[in-house]
């Protein structure tokens, strides 16, 4: 079914890229071509306006027949169960008609002939309607192969980018840089030759060529940041999205085979971007405090959980200054792991289900810590008292003095030592001794 439309695709194909030659003077008139010769007199003397009416047919019952051999695999059930809602070829039909109708009439041609040759469009031009031919021809090959007959990435990945180079090798000429071209190239693309660019492949040839080199740049960031950090290129398609999920490989990447070149283009352009704002100068790196070696690791506490409930409750242990270790408890005892008991550990007891140990020894440590908090407290409220007992104790041990700032024991030991020794005393003495 697929081979009628399949032939005059091919020969529409063929009918552009010589008039494409022979538009650039590249089309090869030696005698020992003798079949190539017969063709080119065929290219030129077909009407622009046939080779456009014929090219449109050739693309609309190439669509015709990929419909109606999916919708009989639909009713036949083959292609429900896998894929009920086939994906249709990524053609923009009414933009290529469009384009076909523009450039069928003599008006906007540019190369006109003296021997009554039908007149032909700017070579760029025709290249343009030439390149969505080999994404057409492909994905009718590709249809015909059942496995095969949703995979759209190499297709319009072809076609995208025989597109982009035509584009940018047409800018480079333009722009008058001294590319060095090879003679081909330079009757292909004549930088002299300044002709307007089909002005519906403009926008999108900038856009996937700004996404590309969006794309190669974030490739060859990651691969000078791990080259400078790791000494060797490790993964230079990290952050694109396009690495298998389990694979550590970076050099390894997935293809969408059902997916359009364009979209995987601007989801692949997209990560990039954000990709780029964290590295290099982007990457901005805080400070980084480095950690105390003497400090070793808690290990948190456990729980060990049956059909009855906790079976064991294992504390978690920190490791103190002088190499012992302190249980962690209260607030401080961090359950971080939940194990499930086997049947041995719940089951080893008899007395389970009569005595609950595990309730004495949770009351126990209660009433413990309720013992603690009761003399804590107690302690606390006599400290005052016992403050005010130890203040009046040390006023009255304090020697007291007299009115002179002398020692009131010391005078009175002199006196009983001068009346052992008989000295006369009297009242009045050290009365003058104030005045």
């Amino acid at each position: 079914v697929h081979v009628p439309t399949l032939y005059f695709l091919v020969r529409s194909l063929v009918l552009w890229v010589c008039i494409v030659l022979q538009c650039s003077d590249l089309y090869p008139t030696s005698p020992r071509y003798e079949w190539m010769r017969s063709l080119g007199q065929w290219s030129e003397q077909q009407d622009m306006q046939t080779v456009c009416w014929s090219t449109f047919c050739s693309v609309c019952a190439a669509f015709c027949v990929e419909a109606m051999v999916k919708g009989f695999e639909r009713l036949l059930g083959h292609g429900l169960v896998i894929n009920p809602t086939p994906n249709s070829s990524p053609f923009n039909l009414i933009g290529y008609s469009f384009l076909l109708h523009v450039y069928s009439s003599p008006f906007v041609h540019e190369h006109r002939s003296f021997s009554n040759l039908p007149s032909r469009p700017d070579k760029h031009t025709c290249m343009s309607i030439a390149i969505p031919l080999v994404e057409l021809i492909m994905f009718h090959v590709l249809s015909i192969v059942k496995p095969m007959s949703n995979h759209r990435f190499w297709p319009t990945a072809v076609s995208s980018f025989l597109s982009i180079a035509v584009f940018n090798l047409t800018n480079l000429a333009y722009l008058g840089y001294h590319v060095t071209f090879s003679d081909t190239l330079k009757q292909l693309i004549d930088p002299t030759d300044v002709k307007p660019y089909p002005i519906a492949n403009f926008a999108p040839n900038v856009f996937e060529t700004l996404l590309i080199f969006t794309t190669a740049s974030t490739v060859l960031l990651n691969a000078v940041t791990q080259l400078l950090l790791l000494g060797k290129i490790d993964k230079p398609l990290v952050g694109l999205g396009m690495v298998y999920s389990g694979r550590d490989d970076g050099w390894s990447f997935h293809i969408p085979y059902e997916e359009d070149f364009g979209v995987f283009l601007l989801r692949v352009g997209t990560a990039s971007m954000d990709a780029t704002r964290l590295r290099g100068w982007g990457n901005e790196v805080g400070r980084i405090s480095a950690p105390d070696v003497n400090t070793t690791p808690k290990r948190y506490g456990s729980l060990l959980l049956a059909r009855d409930g906790v079976v064991q409750m294992i504390p978690g242990i920190d490791d103190v200054d002088g190499g012992s270790k302190h249980t962690l408890k209260g607030f401080y005892n961090e359950i971080r792991n939940v194990n499930a008991a086997t049947d041995s550990a719940a089951n080893n007891d008899p007395f389970r289900y009569f005595i609950n140990y595990r309730w004495f020894t949770e009351l126990w440590n209660f009433l413990q810590a309720v013992y603690e908090v009761v003399v804590g407290v107690l302690l606390v409220g006599r400290r005052p008292w016992h403050s005010e007992d130890t203040l009046a104790e040390s006023r009255e041990e304090m020697p007291k003095t007299d009115g002179n700032g002398g020692l009131v024991q010391d005078e009175n030991a002199h006196i009983y030592r001068r009346f052992l020794a008989g000295d006369t005393m009297s009242d009045d003495e050290g009365e003058g001794d104030e005045w």
